[in-house]
């Protein structure tokens, strides 16, 4: 999948592999200041396994390799390179445990686990009213620091040729995503598929 993303300016890339209950993937974030690589895996019921990520901005390199383990402890190491240093360190995420999600900033692909293990697919085709509040490891980029990001997903009425409509709200921003029949971002405020 292919989305052109504003602020900032840039194409976004994801190959995805689906199966009933989990995926994985990996994808490419490319604008005018920044160029950033990730990995993702889900366990059953959509569950963040591991998110790792790289990115590249302003002449330093970071690394991200976040994981949860199967009884909901995250855990982190984040490594810095910059010209002539280089060090890394381990995140203290106790305020994560038990938090199923993560979200990566510049990444619509994020926000598909959260809707599928909700059942908001079918609510907003039904016309069903469904609200959740989670708790998700908010990445930022291109710092690729960890932050727990509270969020709030609502249902909202499909449109007229039957996707799935979403609202996501989080720490300071406001979403209204438009979902494919798998559960994927089409439409977003700050990223539109362009893959057909």
């Amino acid at each position: 999948m292919t989305w052109r993303g504003s602020e900032p300016h840039r194409v976004d890339v994801a190959v995805v592999t689906l199966h009933a209950d989990r995926l994985t993937a990996h994808g490419t974030s490319t604008g005018d200041a920044h160029l950033l690589r990730y990995r993702l895996a889900t366990d059953h019921d959509w569950q963040t396994t591991r998110l790792e990520v790289v990115v590249e901005a302003s002449g330093t390199r970071r690394e991200l390799d976040l994981r949860r383990d199967a009884s909901g402890r995250w855990s982190a190491r984040r490594t810095v390179y910059e010209p002539g240093d280089w060090w890394f360190e381990d995140l203290e995420l106790d305020e994560l445990d038990g938090a199923a999600d993560v979200g990566l900033a510049l990444c619509p692909l994020t926000s598909t686990m959260p809707v599928l293990r909700g059942g908001f697919l079918d609510a907003s085709r039904r016309g069903h009213e469904l609200e959740r509040t989670l708790t998700a490891a908010w990445v930022d980029v291109p710092h690729l620091t960890v932050e727990p990001s509270t969020q709030v997903l609502r249902s909202l009425t499909a449109t007229e040729d039957g996707a799935a409509r979403v609202l996501h709200l989080g720490d300071g921003f406001e979403a209204q995503l438009v979902l494919d029949d798998d559960g994927l971002v089409v439409g977003h405020p700050d990223a539109v598929r362009i893959d057909g």
